[in-house]
Formats: C-alpha cells, structure tokens, sequence
C-alpha cells in the first residue's frame, strides 16, 4: 500500500508498505494512508457511550465493575 509511515522520532516516510512480506520501501508516491506508532496508553471509552451518568464510585469500580457490566450486558446493536 502507498502509504507516510510516521517513526517513534515524527520523521515522515514515504513509500510502499508491503504488510504481508513485511517491508517498507522508500518511494516518491501519494499516500492512500498515514501509518503511526502505537501510542504507549492506547484505550478506548467505549463504555462511555453506553454507561452515561455512572454512580458516583472510585474509579477503579466505576471501571471495572460498573461499565464492564454495562457494556456486557448491552446489545451489540446498542454499542
């Protein structure tokens, strides 16, 4: 895939990214993608859309508990 490849130091590359063979090869070419690097606290909130107007519990339970089971027990249609 054409693609700009951003590095862990934001220098931008671009070129053709081949995922299956697994290599990167610089080209002058227009980016169908902008590639990243992964951010070190990647998480969702996709609970949040679901669990609105938490009870007021420690984070941890409000987390763990409350909107696991929120977003357990909803519909796929729902999320």
């Amino acid at each position: 895939m054409r693609c700009e490849v951003v590095t862990p130091d934001g220098e931008i590359l671009r070129g053709i990214l081949d995922l299956e063979e697994r290599y990167f090869e610089e080209r002058d070419v227009e980016a169908e993608y902008v590639v990243l690097p992964t951010f070190f606290n990647a998480h969702t909130h996709l609970a949040d859309s679901i669990a609105k107007d938490i009870p007021h519990l420690p984070l941890e339970k409000a987390v763990r508990d409350y909107k696991f089971r929120v977003l357990s027990d909803s519909p796929e249609e729902e999320i």
